[in-house]
């Protein structure tokens, strides 16, 4: 279950959990108040409606929250993301739009430090898609697409290509992306 944090002015953290669910209506990212004087965390909220948030990415602003849902291997064509904006005080979040991911089976988020760009690795579909991040937060619909093609030498695991990162170089230059069903990394 992957987490993200937000520090707050009192150096207190809030932290995030994208959970898998089997329904729509559970709740889907936790949200939580970190103290580390105490170590103590503290559920504080969640945000439902979504389906199996299997990622989340922080804005470099801290302002939003961008979660990508696994919705599995029967959707392989379709995914989403869904934009948050994020409450600085309380910590809870405000849904802001939803956009496709540009595939199935979305797995992973990155950001550049512009804040920008989106960047998804769909792993059903084998695709990365950038996404165009606004002003305000809200996603634009994928603006480039890039799908991987083959295989690997273990055709009962490995028929067809599986991003499964996409993760970005930190002078923000290129965009490395491991595929299973490859056995590769693409840049």
């Amino acid at each position: 279950m992957p987490s993200l944090s937000v520090v707050t002015k009192d150096q207190r953290y809030f932290v995030y959990i994208g959970t898998y669910s089997r329904e729509v209506s559970a709740d889907s990212i936790h949200i939580c108040r970190f103290d580390p004087a105490s170590t103590n965390l503290e559920l504080i909220g969640s945000s439902s409606g979504l389906v199996n948030p299997a990622f989340l990415a922080v804005h470099p602003n801290r302002s939003f929250l961008y979660a990508v849902s696994d919705i599995g291997s029967d959707n392989a064509n379709e995914g989403w993301v869904t934009s948050f904006r994020v409450d600085v005080e309380t910590g809870l979040l405000t849904v802001l739009n939803r956009a496709s991911s540009g595939g199935g089976g979305g797995c992973h988020l990155a950001l550049d430090k512009t804040g920008r760009t989106l960047l998804v690795a769909n792993y059903f579909s084998g695709s990365i898609a950038a996404i165009p991040v606004q002003d305000d937060g809200r996603l634009g619909e994928p603006i480039s697409l890039i799908r991987h093609y083959g295989s690997s030498v273990n055709r009962a695991r490995q028929p067809s290509p599986h991003p499964h990162a996409v993760v970005i170089s930190p002078d923000d230059q290129f965009i490395l992306v491991p595929d299973l069903g490859l056995d590769g990394c693409a840049t």
